[in-house]
């Protein structure tokens, strides 16, 4: 039951309304990509919960899992803390991912580096937000105001094999935020966990674009997103990819064939500390999110 759609939020905790409204968004845009909230204990309530009172304060939390055929057997699970990061105002979700939960709160097994994902500042103009997952991905792009200052993304999805299926070895993880750069991980179902790291490996051609100015917007080119483990490129997940900005206007949507397939990508522009994200900085390289 997969769910592509947006909302306009204010990237600020200047008030118990304002943070209720950003953070429940989030939730309840999970709920209608077919994602599950667990049963654990404690978790948060968005009619009573209070903004945060200072920096880097989490009033609350939720956990979540996964609802596709391979959960039974190859389990994804994943809690959000919502509350502030560097300021008191300042919007910031933090992210656990594992393979289980203990039933009040903590997530277990195999673990990602958390990921805290915060703005480098707030605002109260409201900003639009974006949301596309299924029962075996998540995607959420906050915030989206063209400026590095004010927003984030994150994304969850199984690995992939060699056609683009899920294949059930690893969660990818991936995050882009204003504060905090980049953040990418390979996290496999058994064995050792890759280190996380700071920075993308999106592939683009160094200094080409095939647009100007939105000349080719319905048929942008997309550049994949791959993990490196062990010196060795993975097959790429499909939840995002690189576009150059001169391909797409912001907020316009797009198709690439991925995998054989054609799909839908929303272009969501500079995103994330430094804005490039490859080998070019000319034309500069963004962030589409598969929006469907």
């Amino acid at each position: 039951m997969s769910y592509a759609g947006q909302s306009y939020q204010a990237p600020t905790n200047s008030s118990n309304a304002l943070f209720r409204s950003w953070g429940s968004d989030i939730s309840s845009k999970l709920s209608l990509m077919g994602q599950v909230q667990t049963g654990d204990s404690g978790q948060i309530n968005w009619t009573t919960v209070s903004a945060p009172t200072g920096a880097n304060n989490y009033p609350g939390y939720e956990v979540w899992r996964f609802n596709d055929s391979l959960q039974a057997t190859k389990p994804v699970y994943y809690r959000l803390d919502y509350g502030a990061g560097g300021a008191t105002n300042t919007p910031s979700v933090r992210l656990s991912v594992g393979t289980g939960s203990n039933g009040s709160g903590t997530v277990t097994g195999q673990l990602a580096t958390v990921l805290t994902s915060q703005l480098a500042t707030n605002s109260t103009t409201y900003f639009p937000c974006y949301y596309s997952g299924d029962t075996n991905r998540v995607g959420v792009a906050q915030f989206n105001s063209g400026s590095l200052q004010v927003n984030h993304a994150f994304y969850i999805e199984r690995s992939k094999d060699t056609i683009g299926a899920d294949d059930g070895i690893a969660i990818l993880l991936h995050g882009f935020s204003a504060q905090s750069s980049r953040f990418i991980q390979y996290i496999p179902h058994t064995g050792a966990i890759p280190a996380s790291l700071s920075s993308s490996n999106i592939l683009v051609p160094k200094g080409t674009t095939i647009g100007s100015g939105n000349v080719n917007s319905a048929y942008a080119q997309l550049y994949p997103n791959p993990h490196i483990v062990s010196g060795l490129y993975k097959a790429y997940g499909i939840t995002h990819m690189g576009a150059f900005a001169n391909d797409m206007l912001t907020g316009q949507t797009g198709q690439g064939i991925i995998y054989g397939v054609r799909r839908t990508y929303l272009y969501l522009g500079s995103i994330g500390s430094g804005g490039a994200f490859g080998k070019t900085t000319t034309p500069a390289v963004t962030l589409a999110m598969l929006y469907e």
